[in-house]
């Protein structure tokens, strides 16, 4: 979530309400994108 290499914020005055956050938190989890798959490590290094 970036605009133009700017990290975007959002300020919450009303911390205390847990209905609020909980929606807010539920929301902007389903906007993150999938993480990516992860390539193996085959160097034959410690697991």
């Amino acid at each position: 979530m970036t605009d133009g290499g700017r990290k975007k914020l959002l300020r919450v005055d009303d911390v205390d309400n847990r209905e609020l956050l909980t929606d807010l938190f539920v929301s902007i989890y389903e906007e993150l994108p999938e993480p990516k798959a992860r390539k193996k490590n085959n160097c034959g290094g410690k697991s």
